[in-house]
């Protein structure tokens, strides 16, 4: 199992971070090849710019899209770990969709029927937030569901197994904490390896 991991967050003292930990540790526990993007460490650039556009409309692509568009092919899974701001992702790993998930790469139209290109793949989703579940639980959780996992992954032929949502993270408490990263390496030991038990995640915090 060839896993890519995209990150997006920037600081390494986060409680993302430590999701990003244990998410690593538990798929090398069972021997997958994983490959960590780090979008903040890369600054990578978000903004779809008029050379990008430029080099879609000659049939090419800038060479940082075609390099994470490679990964994206080279994975049989990818999971994201990202924090919910304004009720979404941050801006840096939407414009790594909108610019590496171009149409030719991710999908295309055929006699006006779409085509997924990345049918084959799964995705496995954590997203934390500062605000409690309840507040989100108002339509807020369907919303962000609608517009990545059927509106990227799904939409691009990705099956996701799983986004699991991880709430109130200024409001909890250490034991709360490590209960979240416990569920997180279940999640990503059962979902993707089911015959397997998981790993105990310690040492975190």
């Amino acid at each position: 199992m060839k896993t890519l991991v995209l990150y997006a967050h920037p600081f390494e003292t986060s409680f993302n971070h430590a999701v990003l930990e244990v998410v690593t540790r538990t798929l090398k526990a069972h021997q997958a090849e994983v490959a960590v993007r780090s979008l903040y460490q890369l600054n990578f650039q978000p903004i779809a710019s008029t050379t990008d556009f430029a080099a879609l409309a000659e049939g090419e692509t800038s060479a940082d899209v075609r390099d994470e568009q490679n990964w994206v092919l080279w994975a049989d899974q990818l999971i994201l770990i990202y924090p919910v701001w304004w009720t979404g992702m941050p801006a840096i790993l939407k414009g790594y969709f909108d610019r590496v998930f171009t149409p030719g790469f991710a999908y295309r139209y055929e006699d006006g029927i779409k085509q997924r290109l990345l049918q084959g793949k799964q995705g496995l989703i954590f997203s934390t937030t500062g605000a409690t579940r309840e507040a989100y639980e108002k339509g807020m959780f369907e919303a962000m569901n609608r517009t990545l996992d059927e509106g990227i992954f799904a939409f691009s032929g990705i099956e996701v197994r799983d986004h699991h949502y991880m709430s109130n993270l200024p409001g909890s408490t250490a034991e709360e904490r490590e209960k979240m990263l416990l569920d997180v390496e279940q999640k990503v030991a059962e979902l993707i390896f089911p015959s397997s038990r998981s790993l105990t995640a310690s040492g975190c915090f």
